[in-house]
């Protein structure tokens, strides 16, 4: 028994592996950050960069499947949407440098349940945890400014709802 039973666990970890479905949950790895932290700080990576990747990477499948069916649009569409969103943004580029996160606020119960009903809801999902972060943004100077960001963990990985406001 013990034997079938280490069969079976080897084949399922070793499936999910290399299916790219490992245990932490959150899809296909290809989404989600590991951290609250490092949520908030691709965010902000990908707002001064321009960097489409990590801002699709901060949207859940199920949220980037809701834009696809909402404004009708593929994958490659969806992603092509964010860079001409982005790109609106481009004369602040040149003046950032990096971000640093200082300070971290979990959400009590009750401004999960309002995060869950005012900004995920549209999307059908639901946040386990959210935490607002205040980040500070720097360029070759030195301090840009202070700037709040809302992460959310969502089957074991984090994402920002931010990222989704480039759709509304």
């Amino acid at each position: 028994m013990k034997k079938v039973l280490g069969l079976v666990m080897a084949v399922a970890v070793l499936g999910g592996t290399l299916t790219g479905c490992g245990s932490s949950g959150g899809g296909s790895g290809k989404d989600g950050y590991s951290s609250a932290e490092k949520a908030a700080v691709a965010y902000w990576e990908a707002y001064y960069t321009l960097g489409t990747d990590k801002m699709m990477k901060l949207m859940p499948a199920e949220a980037k499947e809701h834009w696809e069916d909402e404004l009708s649009l593929t994958s490659e569409q969806l992603t092509a949407y964010m860079e001409q969103e982005l790109e609106k943004k481009s004369d602040i580029i040149k003046t950032f440098k990096s971000v640093s996160v200082d300070e971290q606020e979990e959400l009590s119960i009750d401004r999960i349940q309002n995060f869950n009903e005012n900004y995920l809801g549209e999307v059908g999902i639901k946040a386990d945890e959210a935490v607002r972060c205040i980040c500070t943004i720097y360029d070759d100077t030195g301090y840009i400014d202070d700037y709040r960001v809302t992460v959310y963990q969502y089957k074991g990985k984090w994402y920002s709802h931010a990222a989704d406001a480039f759709f509304e």
